[in-house]
């Protein structure tokens, strides 16, 4: 502007002549602007690959965050087979941080105390064996929801793992508690598990996971999980998903191999005829999403009816990914939003016709 301001002759007609004329300003103005633009997809580019990089990192255990992984235990019949699934959805380098919980209601008579103090004992025992510590924590309230809500914000819970009987499965009383209740818990993951045979048993895993999943806060979160179920058990994990959600995969398999193969899966309702033929070596997995998450879809409210009706005899794990960590307003420009810069490509265009 200095330069165009610059008049240093005139022209016969009377006209100024500038220093810089109005193509030297439309050409710096131009200049400006495509350069604006460019940087800002560079620094899209160079945001996303810091994401991937990051979400990677944590499907492979590399991760700063401490897990710190809750079993809810108040049946002796599901001891065992939650510290089992805990010794196996748990990284390697967590020796310390596995606990367990029993609630004793306030109101009941001494025999709850004693019931607490055997389940917790048995859990704490098969823990050890496994040379894993295993704190043990009893709780005194008079709703089971209520007690295991607070005990994951005093001790900074990442995983809620929650037993189901063998006979009773999703019975209607747990599926109250479980929307009405665990899932209310925004900053957790919660792992819903069904156990009939030993998990040596299970030599091939498949995982349902519908469309958008990778699209939740705790999706990566929750494939950690699966990752650490496929190396510390030494099974193939098949994973169900669309080709957008494979590539993914398939880039963490090349950081952190495990035994995995893919199939394509376009459509959720092709997951019920993957829950129709499970193998007696095999266990089901189903990546869940509760109401208002971007992959949730209205056939996921019949899955448990779907699993007491097909797989009461299979091992079964339903997992719900956290969805309360959301990147800041700023991120989400950076990062996600590609149309905000198509729109400024439109606007560009536009000064220019």
């Amino acid at each position: 502007m200095v330069g165009y301001n610059i008049i240093i002759s005139e022209t016969e007609a009377g006209e100024p002549v500038r220093l810089l004329n109005e193509h030297v300003l439309n050409g710096s103005i131009l200049l400006i602007l495509v350069s604006c633009t460019v940087s800002s997809f560079i620094s899209m580019s160079s945001a996303q690959k810091i994401a991937d990089a990051d979400n990677d990192e944590t499907v492979s255990g590399d991760s700063p965050e401490e897990e710190r992984i809750l079993l809810a235990m108040n049946y002796e019949t599901t001891v065992d087979k939650l510290i089992n699934l805990g010794l196996l959805i748990k990284s390697h380098e967590n020796h310390d941080r596995l606990f367990a919980l029993n609630i004793i209601n306030e109101d009941k008579n001494e025999s709850s105390v004693k019931n607490a103090e055997k389940i917790l004992e048995q859990a704490v025992h098969t823990a050890s064996a496994a040379d894993v510590q295993l704190k043990a924590l009893t709780r005194y309230d008079n709703d089971v929801i209520s007690g295991i809500n607070n005990v994951i914000k005093e001790q900074k819970i990442t995983d809620l793992v929650i037993g189901l009987e063998e006979e009773k499965g999703f019975s209607q009383s747990f599926l109250y508690n479980l929307y009405n209740g665990y899932l209310q818990n925004d900053q957790v993951n919660i792992l819903i598990y069904h156990a009939v045979q030993p998990l040596a048993t299970v030599r091939n895993y498949k995982v349902l996971i519908p469309n958008n999943a990778q699209k939740e806060a705790g999706f990566f979160h929750a494939m950690l999980r699966v990752w650490n179920i496929a190396k510390n058990s030494g099974a193939t994990i098949t994973f169900y998903c669309n080709d957008s959600i494979r590539q993914i995969l398939e880039r963490i398999l090349k950081k952190n191999s495990i035994e995995a193969k893919f199939v394509k899966m376009d459509n959720w309702k092709d997951a019920q005829k993957v829950g129709e033929n499970v193998e007696s070596n095999e266990a089901v997995i189903f990546m869940m999403a509760k109401h208002g998450m971007a992959s949730y879809i209205q056939p996921m409210r019949l899955i448990p009816e779907f699993l007491n009706a097909t797989l009461k005899d299979k091992n079964h794990l339903l997992i719900y990914p956290f969805t309360a960590r959301e990147t800041l307003k700023t991120e989400k420009r950076s990062i996600n939003n590609h149309g905000d810069f198509v729109e400024i490509g439109t606007m560009i265009s536009k000064v220019f016709r």
